[in-house]
């Protein structure tokens, strides 16, 4: 991290980051715009009330080159979520009949430990912009995919659906209401219109509100060996 204030050290990565290929190379991914990379979890003191905004967007706010920020922000560390795809893109790939849906996020340590807004709003935003709003999918469509697709995917057949033996895993969410409203800046925002959850037959949310319950467990595929 030392040699990130090295002058000559910042030239060599900026070349590379500009003209190499053949490495996972994400600002090229973005058309080397670094407008569309947004930052999350900004611990470099001087530039944390602008977490959630794009790079180009905090050089612009703090009148400072886009490559100077960069190279401060990387020292002291942040999350970069580089944004490469177009809606047009989404959308294309969502109408496939064997693309399913996920958030994408690992576990955290609460709502403020995302970094990202799909760990609180994915599946609501699919109902609310690409069923309700866009017409892209029908509604049986959307869910579909995001239950018995996904769950057949990790051959966990007795979750994704509603039938004699399956775990009891339910959502009821009102279509009507139903939306995202994590944003990068804030990504724990919780969903609304989600009514009732079960888990394992418990509820977790009732109403609209947590439960103390936790009947989760860990799921394994066919085959696994501990």
């Amino acid at each position: 991290m030392r040699q990130l204030a090295d002058p000559e050290a910042r030239s060599g990565i900026r070349r590379e980051m500009e003209t190499e290929a053949g490495w996972e190379n994400w600002y090229r991914h973005v058309g080397s715009d670094f407008d569309r990379v947004v930052l999350v979890q900004i611990k470099a003191t001087a530039y944390a009330k602008y977490n959630g905004e794009t790079l180009a967007a905090i050089a612009r706010a703090s009148g400072k080159d886009p490559w100077d920020v960069f190279f401060e922000i990387a020292r002291a560390g942040a999350g970069a979520l580089p944004q490469s795809m177009t809606e047009a893109n989404v959308i294309r790939a969502m109408r496939e009949e064997f693309v399913s849906f996920c958030t994408d996020m690992g576990p955290a340590g609460g709502p403020d430990a995302l970094g990202h807004p799909r760990g609180y709003g994915a599946f609501p935003r699919i109902i609310a912009r690409y069923v309700r709003e866009l017409g892209v999918l029908s509604l049986e469509q959307a869910v579909h995919r995001m239950t018995a697709v996904a769950a057949n995917e990790l051959t966990l057949h007795d979750r994704g659906r509603i039938s004699p033996g399956a775990a009891a895993d339910l959502v009821v969410f009102d279509f009507d209401r139903t939306r995202d409203r994590s944003t990068f800046a804030e990504p724990g925002r919780t969903a609304e219109g989600i009514v009732h959850v079960l888990v394992n037959g418990r509820p977790v949310i009732e109403s609209g509100k947590p439960t103390a319950e936790r009947p989760g467990r860990v799921l394994r595929r066919a085959g696994y060996r501990g």
